[in-house]
């Protein structure tokens, strides 16, 4: 969320509003650093496969200026209006103005509205120079006259792509063994992160009972109303109820479970104790393809035939349209989309999550490339491949498989350092109790 001192009392947050996004591309210019800005990134609803239908200049302005445009350029970095954010409550813009030596009296000139910086592609092996440019060009958006603050309604989305350019050279093993680990330790990571990213769909909340009942005996019809509550009271009663609103909140819808889609779709008629293999033999679907695995992680719109919801923990939508090859105008990142992790502005907590993410894929990858021999002669040769592929997982670890210990997962399984594993069995001991517990869990 991008706060910033606004003139003349004007206030307005709409996709197509570029005041915020031209304060922040001065602030970026008088750093030196270079970048596009987007008011609405968004297809032509009538001509989406014609980019330039969707194209609207700003007056004036060169290309990397745009009111709209149908699509990002991955080759810089890209701000844009979050229109799915709304402003901050004012006594959420004070407590920020308060920590940063602003006087809150002069809350009336600040306005905040929603933003997003999309980063341009970088190569895992060279990412410490793109780190470092993150912390550059959120560090330029801070100063006297603008700041940065976090939005429980806004998210850390990170993408990671593989090196192929046709559908058929696609890795499916690669991605079997991804979604086999992900989905077995999806409890385990959601647990490091705070309620907001959880996706757990909650029931809706019971009314309260009323505080007072005209049988009441102490109740006194005849007493006079109580004064209209002042204008104050009223702001406060509001910011109350968004800020109950806002601790409640899980994501779902933007942040859904894989692997309780799964579970609604396989595993809810099925003994606990046979869930292992039946996530085990649907993953591992030998001459599967990405429409195949996908099929059990990800629900389908109705009403777009061959597309699936995007928003779940671990989006693989990318990959199944890559495959579709319906979009021959745009080119479709072969990627995965990360999707869990709370929306952040500290360069270090995003360099943790990328380089987590980043283990969890290499392992998915080095699991891939040992090669298996299975029996042909099999009654089930599926099935058995399905065995076989499993079986390439640690068995003879003190830990359990999955592992339930964040710290473990890390370091005995992930190979990552002891630095990171305690980084994020803190984490999860942080956020372990914000996640709603479920009546269900995976048995091995």
């Amino acid at each position: 969320m991008f706060a910033n001192l606004t003139t003349r009392d004007r206030q307005y947050l709409r996709r197509y509003v570029m005041e915020p996004l031209l304060i922040g591309k001065k602030c970026l210019n008088t750093a030196c650093l270079d970048s596009n800005i987007i008011g609405w990134v968004e297809p032509d609803a009538d001509y989406p496969t014609i980019p330039s239908k969707a194209e609207i200049p700003f007056p004036g302005q060169d290309n990397d200026v745009m009111v709209r445009k149908a699509f990002a350029d991955y080759s810089k970095r890209t701000l844009t209006n979050d229109y799915t954010l709304v402003g901050a409550l004012k006594s959420q813009l004070a407590d920020n103005l308060q920590n940063r030596n602003i006087p809150t009296q002069q809350i009336s000139t600040w306005d905040t509205t929603g933003v997003e910086l999309i980063s341009p592609i970088f190569d895992l092996d060279n990412k410490r120079p793109a780190f470092q440019q993150i912390q550059q060009y959120l560090g330029a958006l801070n100063n006297q006259d603008t700041f940065l603050m976090e939005s429980v309604w806004a998210s850390t989305h990170i993408h990671i792509g593989f090196n192929f350019d046709k559908p058929e050279d696609m890795p499916i093993l690669l991605l079997q063994h991804l979604a086999y680990i992900l989905l077995l330790h999806e409890d385990l990571l959601s647990k490091c992160h705070p309620r907001s990213r959880c996706g757990i769909e909650l029931p809706n909340s019971v009314p309260e009972e009323p505080t007072w009942d005209e049988s009441d005996d102490d109740f006194d019809v005849d007493a006079p109303f109580p004064p209209d509550p002042t204008e104050d009271e009223l702001e406060k009663e509001d910011e109350d109820a968004v800020l109950a609103w806002e601790a409640q909140y899980t994501g779902a819808g933007n942040v859904d479970s894989n692997y309780w889609y799964l579970h609604s779709k396989l595993l809810a008629q099925a003994p606990s104790h046979e869930h292992h293999n039946i996530i085990r033999d649907t993953i591992f679907e030998e001459h599967g393809s990405i429409r195949d695995l996908i099929e059990n992680l990800q629900k389908p719109l109705p009403n777009k035939p061959g597309n699936v919801h995007r928003g779940y923990m671990y989006n693989f939508a990318n990959l199944l349209a890559m495959e579709k090859n319906t979009t021959s105008w745009k080119s479709i990142k072969p990627t995965v989309e990360f999707r869990q992790h709370a929306c952040t502005t500290d360069t270090d907590v995003i360099q943790h999550w990328v380089i987590l993410l980043e283990a969890i894929v290499r392992k998915a990858e080095e699991f891939a490339a040992i090669t298996t021999h299975h029996s042909t002669n099999s009654t089930n040769p599926a099935h058995t491949y399905a065995e076989q592929e499993a079986g390439k997982y640690p068995t003879t670890y003190t830990s359990s498989w999955p592992y339930t210990n964040m710290k473990d997962f890390c370091v005995d399984f992930l190979n990552m350092q002891e630095e990171a594993g305690r980084y994020w069995q803190t984490r999860h001991e942080q956020y372990e109790d914000d996640r709603p517990s479920r009546k269900e869990h995976i048995e091995m």
